[in-house]
């Protein structure tokens, strides 16, 4: 892209507090630019005009590796695992290959070494984080824990995700300290918190807690985001990329 270009989408993005690490760039995209929708997902014209468009702003990188999602567990390492599409979060400790999820509620978490020499994306929805995506991209770093910086990104806020018994059940049973993220809601329905799901279990993964950041958004009620809950199979998705330049 050119400079003019460069400028205009840096309008339509949102970054970690952490901008002082070295040598890493970070963001999540929002819904818009220049009042047109921005979405990364599917083969409409658009979303395929914006895949190349953000791969021409991100040069010299290497092809982007559009992850298929599946809410699960599974984190590549990147460019080594190249053939393998079905995953939720990839890591790299290469310059200028870029980790990238998206999302449109569920919780986009960037993570990054103190040293700038490997980051790391992971979609983490409720299934991803009740299945571990979280522990196993830490894992991933094969770093002392301690070390990496994360970024909870925009995702759905408390009181917008209300969920049923059999979600809340599946994450006491994992682990009785998420009773911590939960409010009762309406009969047998509950308010779920990712952002304190995400961040208890970084901590529970020997991230410091003072490491953790987040902007604490909710995309359901912000209408500068996607969110899937708010506009169903209309809704567009957010790209969160990170890389070491």
């Amino acid at each position: 892209m050119i400079k003019n270009e460069v400028i205009e989408f840096a309008k339509a993005i949102v970054q970690p507090k952490w901008q002082n690490l070295p040598n890493i760039l970070a963001f999540t995209t929002l819904a818009q630019l220049n009042g047109k929708k921005l979405s990364f997902s599917g083969n409409s014209k658009d979303s395929i005009e914006a895949r190349k468009n953000i791969q021409k702003l991100l040069q010299p990188c290497a092809p982007i590796k559009w992850l298929k999602q599946v809410h699960g567990n599974r984190i590549l390492r990147l460019p080594e695992e190249n053939n393998i599409e079905e995953a939720d979060g990839a890591v790299t400790n290469k310059k200028y290959i870029p980790c990238v999820i998206l999302t449109a509620d569920c919780l986009p978490v960037i993570f990054a070494t103190a040293d700038g020499k490997a980051v790391g994306a992971a979609h983490a929805g409720w299934r991803g984080l009740v299945s571990g995506v979280i522990p196993n991209t830490v894992r991933a770093f094969n770093d002392n824990p301690s070390a990496i910086y994360v970024w909870l990104g925009p995702a759905i806020g408390y009181l917008s995700f209300e969920v049923g018994y059999e979600v809340y059940d599946r994450f006491i049973k994992s682990d009785t300290n998420n009773k911590k993220a939960f409010k009762s809601g309406r009969q047998d329905k509950y308010y779920a918190n990712l952002y304190e799901l995400a961040h208890m279990q970084l901590i529970k993964a020997g991230v410091n807690k003072n490491n953790i950041t987040s902007n604490e958004y909710d995309t359901f009620t912000n209408p500068l985001f996607h969110s899937a809950r708010r506009n169903g199979a209309a809704s567009g998705r957010m790209a969160t990329i990170v890389m070491i330049t």
